[in-house]
C-alpha cells in the first residue's frame, strides 16, 4: 500500500506538470482543485472512470433515481474526458471528479457524502476507497466487470494487493462467465453472472423518439444506406475505393472517430473533398460526414447496415449500438474483447473483414442479397433481445438494500 499511495501521489504531480501543455491533464488537475464536496446526509454513490463506463451504469442510475428520488445521486469520473461530456447531465444530484485515492482524501470524501451504497463500474478499482467502504459496512458493487487474465489486477507481483481490493465489494456482477472464473479461481466468491449493462443501454436509445429533419431530407430512399461508425483512416479508404468502383447505388454517412477540422479534412481526401457536412447542412454528394458528437448512436436507425471502426487499431467501437437496430453490422479484425462482436460473427449477425477485398465482397452481400441483410439483422437484434434486463436485476437487488 505504500508503493500503492505513493504512485498515486506521483500520478497527480505528473498531471500537475503536464498540465502545462496538455488541456486534458490541466482539466485532470485544475477540476479536482477548484470542487467543491456536497455536505449529505446521505446519498447514492456511482463511480465510473470515464465516458464509456458511464454509460454503462446509466441505465441503472437512472432507475435508482426514479426509485428513490429523495436520495442525492453523487455521479463521479476519473477522467476529464467523462467529467465534461456529462457534466450537466440532470439524473445526478452532484457530478464531481473523484478525489485522488490517497487515505485521507478518501475518507473526507466518503465523510462528506455519506452513501448508503456505493456503485464502481466495470474495473476502476480504487484500494483506499474499498478499504474505507468495507470498514464502514456500506454496501458497495462492481458492475458490468468484465476481467481477463493479463490484467493488472492478477499479475503475480501486483495481483496480491489488488485480490483485497476486490474482495471489498460486497457483490461484483460479471458481464460474461470468462470473467466470473477467472475471479472465482482466485479465490472470490463474491460473484454473480449478471450480463452487461450496455445492452439496456442502447435498448432504450433505440426506444427514443428521434427526427433529424436534415438527415431525413439528405437520405434518397432509392439508395441503399451505409453507416459507418467511429471512422478511421482505413475504414474511410476502404469505403472510397468501394465507392468510385461499384455499380450499386448507395449513400454513406461517415461519423468520424475524430471530429476535429484537421481529422475531417484528412478524410475527405480519401473521397477527393467531394462531401457534405453535417455542421454545414449541405445536400450536394452521397458522401456526408458527421462533425459533430452525440448522434452516432441515433443514426444507425438510417441505415441498411452499418460498419464499425477501430477493427485495424486496438478494438472495435460499440457494436451494440448498431445491432438494437435490427441491422448487420462489418467491423475490421480486432474484435476479441467483445463477445457480442464473436456471436455476429459465429452467427452471422455480421461480418468481419481482414483486408479490402473481404470488406467490399461483405458489402456486395449485403446490397445485392437484401434477404441475406434481413437475416443477418434479426440474428444480430436477437443478441440485443436476449440481453436486456441486466440493469433492471442488479436494480432490483438494491431495493433490498435501500430498504
Amino acid at each position: 500500500m505504500i508503493f500503492y499511495n505513493l504512485s498515486i501521489h506521483l500520478y497527480f504531480l505528473l498531471s500537475r506538470l503536464i498540465g502545462f501543455k496538455s488541456k486534458k491533464a490541466k482539466a485532470f488537475y485544475k477540476g479536482r482543485q477548484h470542487q467543491t464536496i456536497p455536505s449529505l446526509k446521505e446519498s447514492i454513490w456511482i463511480h465510473a472512470s470515464s465516458l464509456g463506463e458511464f454509460e454503462q451504469g446509466r441505465t441503472l442510475l437512472e432507475s435508482l433515481k426514479n426509485e428513490h428520488p429523495h436520495l442525492p445521486i453523487v455521479l463521479t469520473f476519473f477522467s476529464p474526458s467523462g467529467y465534461e461530456q456529462r457534466k450537466d447531465y440532470p439524473f445526478a444530484d452532484h457530478i464531481l471528479y473523484l478525489p485522488k485515492d490517497t487515505p485521507i482524501h478518501a475518507k473526507n470524501f466518503l465523510n462528506q457524502i455519506n452513501p448508503k451504497i456505493a456503485i464502481f463500474i466495470k474495473y476502476d478499482i480504487w484500494l483506499n476507497y474499498l478499504k474505507l467502504l468495507k470498514q464502514h459496512k456500506i454496501h458497495t458493487i462492481l458492475i458490468a466487470a468484465l476481467f481477463r487474465k493479463k490484467q493488472i489486477y492478477f499479475n503475480k507481483y501486483f495481483g496480491k494487493i489488488f485480490l483485497n481490493g476486490l474482495k471489498a465489494f460486497d457483490v461484483i456482477y460479471h458481464q460474461n462467465q470468462q470473467s466470473q472464473e477467472i475471479c472465482h479461481n482466485i479465490g472470490l466468491k463474491n460473484g454473480i453472472l449478471s450480463g452487461d449493462t450496455r445492452v439496456d443501454r442502447v435498448a432504450s436509445i433505440q426506444q427514443q423518439d428521434f427526427q433529424d429533419t436534415y438527415i431525413e431530407s439528405w437520405l434518397s430512399p432509392k439508395k441503399t444506406t451505409i453507416v459507418i461508425g467511429s471512422a478511421w483512416e482505413t475504414e474511410c479508404e476502404y469505403i472510397a475505393k468501394y465507392n468510385t468502383t461499384t455499380s450499386h447505388n448507395i449513400q454513406i454517412i461517415i461519423a468520424p472517430h475524430d471530429v476535429s477540422k484537421h481529422s475531417i479534412l484528412k478524410l475527405s481526401d480519401y473521397f477527393n473533398g467531394d462531401i457534405d457536412k453535417y455542421s454545414s447542412k449541405e445536400n450536394n454528394h452521397d458522401i456526408l460526414f458527421i462533425d459533430t458528437i452525440g448522434l452516432l448512436n441515433k443514426l444507425y436507425r438510417y441505415g441498411d447496415f452499418a460498419i464499425i471502426g477501430g477493427g485495424f487499431k486496438k478494438s472495435i467501437h460499440n457494436t451494440l449500438e448498431v445491432i438494437t437496430y435490427g441491422i448487420p453490422v462489418l467491423f475490421g479484425p480486432n474484435y476479441d474483447k467483445f463477445i457480442e462482436a464473436k456471436y455476429l460473427v459465429e452467427y452471422k449477425g455480421g461480418i468481419t473483414f481482414d483486408n479490402y477485398d473481404d470488406f467490399a465482397a461483405a458489402i456486395d452481400l449485403y446490397i445485392s442479397d437484401s434477404t441475406a441483410r434481413k437475416n443477418a439483422g434479426k440474428i444480430a437484434h436477437q443478441y440485443i433481445i436476449n440481453s436486456t434486463g441486466t440493469s433492471q436485476a442488479i436494480a432490483k437487488d438494491l431495493q433490498k438494500v435501500l430498504a
